[in-house]
């Protein structure tokens, strides 16, 4: 997944229009997420550094629900990556595919950042 800017990260105009046209719940949604997305960022690292499966299946599994809820699909993607690595026990495609989710993950934050600031 070639990384690209914050802006085709997620569909903001249209996740405005599914919510029809309610900037304010958008912008509620936008920082109940950010906070979500940093929350279990920091639980798939605590789980990656303890290689404890079951809580990096559940945390990747939660985030691409929510990811693809909000129109995130390259992060949702991402997340969807890592969940057959955690099932093989191939730490090394674990880590190596967290990375590529945490990227992601920073493009979605600050596309919701600079909602949040509009």
């Amino acid at each position: 997944m070639p990384a690209g800017g914050s802006a085709d990260a997620i569909d903001l105009d249209q996740l405005v229009k599914t919510m029809g046209g309610d900037r304010a719940a958008v912008g509620e949604i936008a920082t109940a997420m950010r906070s979500d997305m940093a929350q279990r960022g920091e639980a798939l690292q605590r789980a990656l550094a303890a290689r404890n499966a079951l809580p990096l299946q559940e945390q990747t599994h939660a985030l691409k629900g929510s990811l693809s809820t909000i129109g995130a699909y390259r992060a949702a993607a991402a997340a969807k990556q890592v969940e057959p690595a955690v099932r093989s026990g191939d730490w090394d495609a674990v880590a190596s595919r967290l990375v590529v989710l945490a990227q992601e993950i920073a493009r979605v934050d600050a596309a919701l950042a600079r909602f949040r600031e509009h």
